[in-house]
């Protein structure tokens, strides 16, 4: 539909709207109108698509590919935005009519080439049933091929069911190609991790020291790890006759050891015996070789055998006495009991304890006789028998 103006233009020409004043006035009129209208925004002057409107509203979830589109649609937004207001980009309504107009006859004259007739004999003109038929056919026709859907078998567009199905088939399919590359991947870490402490392992079994031969707290030097003095250890360790000996043992060193230091082989001599002594206490062995310490180790011992040997005088000394007190007790009590016995043999025999009378329900009363004594005789009478009588 086209302006006022433009029909105006049609009808009219340059030289008659000069002429003539009711055509000079209707163009005024018609001028007005149209500044007027182009005051109005577009959006609500003219007809919107009711069916662009409804695919724009209508749920998206289950369309395809609208993950993708979306990240399309937010880059293509902002260029949309400004060119809105780009005064480039601006347009009057008659402009926006006649481009619409334009855009309408474009789509008429594609879909007319497209449609296949069905009956070459078919016109418009034909009526009853078999022209209904017809341009039914050509219009199912017509929206088939708009649709792109084929000839033959006329495919329908897949469901909201099928298209959710579809969409889970394929979610599953990504989720199972996810775990076989994470798999893949976790492979790969192990591989690479297990190589890498292998490679330490090896770069530590070069530097790494045997342990068989380190001992913590001593070092075994010798081969042989019993080789070591295992003497059994005693509860007070040597006595003094012992350490007595190991002083004399020491001094004589000493005194030998100061003599050799005079020569240079000597003096040699004394420096390998020093680190044979160095080497032994290493090894953990306790070398006794100095004369100050064995002199204090066996003052030392000297008074602490003297002390014990107090303590034990000073307990046998105790336990004596505690013996003799004993057996002094035992005399006193085995004295006493002779004593008493001979006082008991000289004193007078004491009288017998016994009943002075019948026992009470027994024998009954004390008196002269029996309580059913025959007072004549002194004795119980008989009981008479009772016979049968005659």
């Amino acid at each position: 539909m086209l302006l006022g103006r433009r029909l105006l233009q049609t009808t009219s020409t340059a030289s008659t709207a000069d002429k003539d004043e009711t055509l000079q006035t209707l163009s005024a009129h018609d001028r007005f109108f149209c500044d007027t209208m182009e005051n109005i925004p577009a959006a609500f002057y003219f007809p919107t698509d009711a069916e662009a409107n409804w695919k724009k509203s209508a749920p998206k979830k289950y369309h395809k590919n609208v993950q993708a589109l979306k990240t399309q649609e937010s880059s293509k937004k902002g260029l949309l935005k400004r060119a809105k207001f780009s005064p480039a980009a601006q347009q009057s309504n008659e402009e926006r009519q006649m481009a619409t107009a334009e855009a309408e006859k474009q789509e008429k004259r594609q879909v007319q080439g497209q449609v296949k007739p069905v009956k070459a004999s078919v016109s418009k003109d034909e009526g009853g049933l078999d022209g209904l038929r017809a341009r039914l056919a050509v219009k199912i026709q017509a929206m088939r091929e708009q649709r792109k859907a084929e000839e033959k078998t006329g495919k329908k567009r897949p469901s909201r069911a099928e298209a959710a199905a579809e969409q889970r088939a394929l979610k599953k399919r990504k989720t199972a190609v996810n775990k076989s590359k994470a798999k893949a991947e976790k492979r790969e870490k192990e591989a690479a991790v297990k190589e890498e402490a292998q490679k330490q392992s090896v770069v530590m079994s070069e530097t790494v020291v045997d342990a068989a031969s380190i001992s913590y707290g001593s070092l075994l030097l010798a081969d042989d790890a019993d080789s070591k003095d295992n003497k059994p250890k005693t509860r007070n360790g040597q006595g003094v006759r012992g350490i007595q000996n190991l002083l004399k043992k020491a001094e004589r060193n000493v005194q030998r050891l100061e003599e050799l230091k005079k020569t240079e082989e000597g003096a040699e001599k004394a420096k390998q015996k020093g680190w044979d002594t160095a080497l032994q206490q290493a090894a953990g062995q306790a070398v006794l070789d100095d004369p100050k310490l064995l002199r204090a180790k066996l003052k030392k011992k000297e008074k602490a055998k003297a002390k014990s040997t107090k303590e034990w005088k000073e307990r046998t000394s105790k336990l004596e006495v505690s013996k003799k007190e004993r057996q002094k007790k035992k005399l006193a009590n085995s004295l006493g009991r002779n004593n008493k016995d001979k006082d008991a043999k000289e004193a007078a025999p004491r009288e017998k304890k016994g009943r002075k009378g019948p026992r009470a329900g027994f024998e009954g009363k004390k008196g002269e006789g029996f309580l059913n004594a025959d007072k004549k005789g002194g004795k119980p009478a008989a009981k008479k028998s009772a016979g049968p009588s005659k």
